[in-house]
């Protein structure tokens, strides 16, 4: 796999994540 395909993969991981855990604090308040 070539390293900016996986730097683009991981990239997407966390922005997955970060705007996951933006919508659970947007639920808790």
């Amino acid at each position: 796999m070539p390293l900016p395909e996986y730097g683009r993969g991981i990239q997407n991981m966390v922005d997955h994540a970060l705007t996951i855990e933006d919508r659970a604090k947007r639920q808790l308040c």
